[in-house]
């Protein structure tokens, strides 16, 4: 092939950017869940977030050590076989649940309203209500009708290491079941009516238009400063002052 060179190297230098950015995503994921959960404790002995990105990335590099050894493969398909099979597809389904039906694909769409002033395209939201779930509960049954030991061409797992994969399968998975414990515990009320409170969105209603309109007229009154840096007063404080006879 002409240019076989030049081919291969793009090639390559496509997967190193694609690898680059899937990391990204993932390792923001992470460090905003630490920096979220543990504020204060980030502040007093690190400070820095680009420490903390730090930390993330030299664990998960130190973790992804074994793989590159002579039995690295083996690994790799232990991980692969239970995580990309197994907890990826569950916590998807899981997911699609609780946006689409508890959270409401209704109330997701007048969200992406209120950030970009229309709905979104009736394809998202067929998307949302039937396509998604249909395909991911395709999926799981599939996955499930279809499971297998896990094997390496012709080599087949011992019983220890399919221990194992599901170990590390469920180390993703197990949170489900414990938030929804927790949720139920931490409610009040009945046993119905902590159920119920579970499934019901704790989301803060956004005001209407007319209402933000009048705030923000009322806004125009506030306190500004001048280019000099000195404050003035609004228009309906000077009218204030004006009454009182000042």
């Amino acid at each position: 092939m002409a240019g076989s060179n030049v081919w291969s190297f793009l090639f390559f230098f496509m997967v190193c950017c694609l690898a680059v950015d899937s990391q990204f995503a993932m390792t923001e994921v992470v460090v905003t869940t630490l920096m979220d959960e543990f504020p204060h404790l980030i502040k007093k002995y690190i400070r820095r977030k680009e420490l903390v990105v730090l930390i993330v990335v030299c664990l998960a590099f130190a973790i992804g050590i074994p793989t590159i050894f002579e039995g690295g493969m083996y690994w790799f398909q232990l991980m692969d076989w239970y995580t990309a099979i197994v907890s990826v597809i569950i916590v998807a389904l899981f997911e699609v649940i609780a946006v689409c039906y508890i959270y409401g694909a209704g109330r997701l769409s007048r969200n992406v309203k209120e950030m970009m002033g229309e709905l979104p395209n009736i394809f998202f939201r067929v998307c949302w209500w039937v396509i998604s779930p249909t395909l991911c509960v395709f999926i799981f049954i599939s996955n499930c009708a279809s499971y297998e030991v896990v094997t390496y061409g012709d080599y087949v797992y011992p019983s220890w290491a399919e221990i194992l994969g599901w170990i590390v399968a469920s180390l993703s998975i197990v949170w489900i079941p414990v938030g929804m414990v927790h949720a139920f515990l931490t409610a009040e009320g009945n046993v119905a009516k902590r159920f119920m409170d579970t499934l019901t969105p704790k989301v803060a209603k956004i005001e209407n238009d007319n209402t933000v309109g009048k705030d923000n007229i009322a806004m125009e009154g506030e306190m500004t400063k001048t280019e000099n840096g000195q404050v003035e007063m609004g228009n309906h404080e000077s009218e204030k002052v004006e009454s009182n006879g000042f």
